[in-house]
């Protein structure tokens, strides 16, 4: 396999074998001290030891076994909004993982879409961009469940990856979060980084030029004793952004595994609510909302 990355700000002085083993998930460390696998900085080969500088081009090839490659169809059942010929609109479950990755290697809904589509499915996604991630244009984290689009051909992927990457896309989520916020409505615009103490996590920050811009509105929908029910769009896609944003100003969502202290008190409390985008084919707005999940329900019931 062959990955090429460009180096940020906060990786500038790092080692290229560790920059690659934080962030490309099918990279770990038997693969980066492998004689088999070779380094490069702006084409030219490197010792895995040499320390990068930023905007430097970096790339690794590497061998993986092709049992690790295989992805077996796994009969998981999918929560289906909308559906033809070119796109898949399905309400993913708390606890799915979107596609394989270190530490995930089964029972994605990548393993899913293989089943239920096989083999003329994967025909249509078969680069090196998108055969380990047929379909994924976008994704939602583990505990995060709600709407999400899946492409089911070559074609509506580029379309919609492309509405994606300009932000053309409508994303509405719902969220309880710790505290009473005090605005009604507000809108957090920050950089996002992610956190060097950390690489699980990601955070806010005012440094210049080393984050991506994010933007994240909400407006309140109910207060409860202790907590806030939230309505949130958001104008990006960054990793955790509603997470972090909400973190930021102090207001957790309730159960997150990883920005809340409180986080064994309940499940995570977000959900993907709506997506609004432009079929690939048909030129026509499309819209799919996903109920609100019980566990909002379970949770508001027992507080």
């Amino acid at each position: 396999m062959r990955e090429t990355l460009i180096v940020e700000l906060e990786d500038n002085g790092k080692r290229i074998d560790l920059i690659f083993t934080l962030l490309v998930p099918s990279f770990n460390r038997n693969h980066a001290s492998s004689e088999t696998t070779h380094f490069y900085i702006n084409e030219q080969i490197v010792k895995k030891s040499k320390k990068v500088k930023e905007g430097d081009t970096i790339t690794v090839e590497y061998v993986v076994v092709d049992n690790d490659q295989e992805i077996i169809p796994t009969d998981i059942p999918l929560s289906i909004l909308y559906e033809d010929e070119e796109v898949l609109v399905i309400n993913k479950e708390q606890g799915m993982v979107v596609h394989p990755g270190s530490g995930n290697k089964e029972n994605t809904l990548v393993h899913s879409l293989l089943f239920h589509y096989g083999e003329q499915f994967t025909k249509e996604f078969t680069d090196e961009e998108t055969k380990e991630r047929p379909g994924i244009v976008h994704r939602l984290d583990k505990d995060t469940s709600g709407v999400m689009v899946i492409a089911k051909t070559y074609n509506s992927y580029t379309h919609l990856m492309n509405q994606f990457k300009q932000r053309l896309t409508t994303k509405y989520y719902i969220a309880l979060v710790k505290g009473k916020v005090q605005l009604r409505r507000g809108s957090i615009t920050t950089d996002i980084v992610r956190d060097e103490k950390s690489r699980q996590r990601f955070t806010v920050t005012k440094k210049p030029n080393i984050g991506k811009s994010a933007r994240t509105d909400y407006r309140v929908l109910k207060y409860y004793e202790g907590y806030t029910l939230l309505r949130i769009e958001i104008f990006t896609g960054r990793t955790h952004q509603v997470r972090v944003h909400l973190t930021s100003i102090n207001h957790p969502v309730i159960g997150d595994p990883v920005y809340s202290r409180d986080k064994k008190d309940s499940p995570m409390l977000l959900h993907a609510l709506s997506l609004g985008f432009t079929h690939p084919t048909l030129e026509e707005t499309i819209t799919c909302v996903a109920p609100l999940p019980a566990r909002f329900k379970e949770y508001i019931r027992l507080h």
